[in-house]
């Protein structure tokens, strides 16, 4: 079974202590897909009764709109209450890969266009758009693997279904600790 990415986990936690603050059962679901813009699209339609909420990173406002057609307006379609964290971004191969420095991904790219599989965990977020302009300065080919977050992004690693992957730390750093 999958782990939960770092949304989810983080939604989770903050809604066991609220919980205890509101004296009510809070319900977490899972929406992914389309970097937040799926989850985000729920929202914009769901019934506006004061108790839904959502929690998504900065992808879904800041760059998906710009990058295809989304169903909302992250302007107008939501008020934002609260901004947590500011997650950090890592590149990882399993401990059995060849590559050991980065520059052997780029060489191994370059000697091989289009065969690195690398995950993402989905098209058009902030590792998406920085790897697309690391391709385009080292003039090397990725083949892009998009999941639905960054849990079954390593997931994907860790099964041997993508040569590398980049994703947030919180969903990679247990496996570097195990050793895998």
């Amino acid at each position: 079974m999958a782990g939960r990415g770092s949304t989810d986990t983080l939604t989770r936690y903050l809604s066991a202590i609220a919980e205890k603050i509101l004296g009510q059962p809070i319900v977490v679901e899972n929406k992914p897909g389309g970097t937040g813009g799926v989850g985000m699209g729920l929202l914009k339609n769901a019934k506006p009764d004061g108790y839904t909420l959502a929690a998504s990173t900065d992808s879904a406002f800041t760059r998906l709109p710009h990058v295809t057609k989304v169903e909302y307006d992250p302007l107008k379609d939501f008020t934002y209450i609260i901004s947590i964290g500011s997650p950090r971004i890592g590149t990882v191969v399993r401990s059995d890969s060849p590559f050991k420095q980065f520059q052997d991904l780029i060489e191994f790219a370059r000697k091989n266009p289009g065969k690195l599989t690398h995950g993402i965990g989905g098209v058009g977020n902030a590792t998406h758009l920085a790897y697309e302009n690391i391709a385009r300065m080292e003039k090397v080919k990725f083949q892009f693997i998009p999941f639905k977050g960054s849990a079954p992004n390593i997931t994907a690693l860790l099964g041997g279904h993508v040569m590398v992957a980049t994703s947030v730390s919180t969903t990679w750093i247990p496996h570097v600790k195990a050793g895998l």
